[in-house]
């Protein structure tokens, strides 16, 4: 079990540093070719742009830019809402692997403890000088465990920790980005 958790923990640290990056959720020509499209006031191209790019932005702008007939209010809404959801989808990825640095301890504590049960057995039966030895033997068994779930769990909570902090910061300039691209229906509401 220790060895399936070191597997995943290192499986759950690839794909978290894979997705987590800022060109695949804020692809840099997304925002600027969807603004000059809206400043032109050509929404159709706008949404075809969002369409074509699969990413969080892309998926974002098109929600928000699909209700532009509803005003800016709706826009800012939906595409709130569409931060929000992309968040989500994204910090479920991560928390595999602070699952992963929770299980590792606790598996390293159960072998602990079924260790713990083969010594006081040895305890129980041995005799003599060989006794000491068994118990000494089955006691270190014991403790290995423990010890393999900690080499395992503490890179895990590491890696989790900052893959959150980075998609976080990347969240941040997903809102923002989404704000400047929006902002430009709502100054051609003013202007009308």
């Amino acid at each position: 079990m220790l060895l399936l958790s070191s597997i995943a923990a290192i499986c759950f640290t690839a794909d978290g540093i894979l997705t987590v990056r800022k060109s695949k959720i804020i692809p840099h020509n997304l925002a600027p070719t969807v603004q000059a499209h809206l400043q032109d006031g050509n929404l159709d191209e706008a949404l075809e742009s969002c369409r074509e790019s699969p990413s969080p932005l892309g998926r974002v702008l098109h929600a928000g830019l699909s209700n532009v007939v509803h005003g800016y209010d709706s826009v800012s809404d939906t595409v709130l809402n569409g931060i929000e959801l992309e968040e989500e989808k994204l910090m479920q990825r991560i928390n595999y692997l602070n699952l992963c640095g929770a299980i590792a301890p606790m598996l390293g504590l159960l072998g602990t403890v079924t260790g713990m049960v083969s010594a006081f057995y040895v305890l129980g039966t041995a005799t003599g000088a060989e006794k000491a030895k068994l118990l000494a033997i089955a006691i270190s068994q014991a403790l290995y465990t423990t010890a393999v779930g900690l080499f395992i769990s503490i890179p895990a909570i590491l890696a989790f920790t900052m893959l959150r902090n980075h998609a976080s910061k990347i969240m941040l300039s997903l809102v923002s980005v989404s704000d400047d691209t929006i902002k430009i229906i709502r100054n051609a509401e003013i202007e009308e």
